[in-house]
């Protein structure tokens, strides 16, 4: 997981855009795309994401 975030920011930069996701910003989306709905994400998913 870690590594594929780390990949994501660097092809944002490599595309121009200036723009690097932070290690918490990209554990945060990965673990949205990963629970489908509008409902917040459970404590305990994002904590385990986050940690």
């Amino acid at each position: 997981m870690s590594d594929a975030s780390f990949d994501t920011s660097i092809q944002m930069n490599a595309r121009g855009r200036g723009v690097q996701i932070t290690r918490n910003d990209c554990f945060t989306q990965a673990c949205r795309a990963v629970w489908a709905g509008d409902e917040s994400v459970p404590a305990a998913i994002s904590d385990a994401f986050l940690s």
